[in-house]
């Protein structure tokens, strides 16, 4: 009977399930419809290593083999990628590289809209989103954006999963114990720095400060030291969702600027550290806590140390922002020292005579 698909064997609704999932495939990344056996092939290829079976938790293909496969090796399909030509085959002036799209993984087969043929190649460069940033869209058109999964890889990585979140990082005057015991060599301190610099650059400037405190021990880390990057760690396990979020509220399309310092925060040193964040759309896009190069005598000369580097920033923010953007006003530099704000006064102070 027609219109009836419960009537249709097993295979038939297979045959259907390929079919939606081929024709998804080959319009989401507008790849000619003359390459439907191919997205065919790689929809076969993908559901036999992860669709569902009667088997709760098991796959096809692990079904058959009786082991259990792996993805890591797959694109998305239709993937742009650059093949590179040889000087060989080019001409002086010719292009260095091709853009393909990809539509077989397994065989690393692409397809070029302009040579309009099949080429098999191994040295490919593929364009592809980090997936270790998470964008969301809302409703109402403001964007949203994290690492939620990668802090959890991380956590995962550090066994760090089922601890206990914390709310506050640690005591920075903990960071200058050098009769601590020394660090094993086998601790992995480096790389898990390396992973919360990543984080604090992309999307956290939350623990940008406390991350730039541990990054300055790298050759002489102790055992307070890696117990003060497991407390950042569980402060990830209880923010892990935390980002930046940018609003699509008119009234927000100023570029703010702030700046402040610590006074002497490096107990070991007596430098101070110089923060500064610059925010567009309600978010924050550009941030920064960097150690100052000079021992500031004053809390005024630290904070026009970092006030001056926060200028710096702003002028060449306004300069792109005008580019590409036309400012409603200029950005207004926030500083959070009163001192500091009160050298605006053309008039005689004492603790700026020795500021160079």
């Amino acid at each position: 009977m027609p219109y009836t698909p419960e009537q249709n064997g097993v295979i038939k609704r297979e045959n259907r399930i390929l079919v939606e999932t081929a024709r998804s495939m080959l319009h989401a990344k507008d790849v000619p419809e003359k390459l439907w056996a191919e997205a065919v092939n790689a929809a076969a290829y993908v559901l036999n290593r992860t669709g569902p079976t009667l088997e709760a938790g098991n796959s096809p293909s692990e079904i058959w083999f009786k082991t259990k496969p792996s993805v890591d090796h797959l694109k998305n399909f239709g993937t742009k990628c650059f093949i590179h030509i040889p000087k060989q085959k080019r001409m002086k002036f010719d292009k260095k590289t091709i853009l393909l799209v990809i539509v077989v993984k397994k065989m690393v087969i692409v397809f070029g809209y302009q040579i309009k043929m099949m080429l098999c190649y191994q040295e490919m460069m593929f364009l592809k989103m980090r997936s270790r940033l998470q964008i969301q869209h809302l409703d109402d058109g403001s964007i949203f954006i994290h690492q939620g999964n990668y802090c959890r890889k991380i956590l995962d990585s550090y066994n760090r999963s089922s601890a206990n979140p914390v709310s506050v990082l640690f005591d920075k005057s903990l960071t200058c114990l050098d009769h601590s015991e020394k660090l094993q060599e086998d601790i992995p301190y480096r790389k898990a720095v390396g992973r919360l610099i990543y984080i604090a650059v992309v999307s956290r400037p939350d623990i940008a400060y406390s991350v730039g405190v541990l990054s300055r021990v790298l050759d002489k880390q102790s055992k307070v030291h890696w117990c003060l990057v497991k407390k950042v760690l569980k402060y990830l396990k209880g923010t892990s969702r935390c980002g930046i979020l940018y609003q699509s509220n008119s009234a927000f399309k100023l570029l703010e600027a702030f700046s402040d310092a610590d006074d002497a925060g490096d107990v070991s040193t007596r430098k101070s550290t110089s923060g500064m964040v610059f925010k567009f759309s309600g978010g924050a896009i550009t941030w920064a806590s960097k150690h100052q190069s000079c021992i500031s005598l004053s809390a005024t000369e630290n904070g026009f140390v970092a006030a001056s580097q926060a200028c710096k920033e702003a002028i060449w923010l306004y300069r792109l922002f005008m580019e590409i953007h036309h400012l409603h006003c200029v950005p207004v530099l926030q500083v959070y020292n009163q001192s500091t704000i009160r050298l605006k006064n053309p008039e005689f102070h004492n603790r700026t005579r020795y500021i160079h």
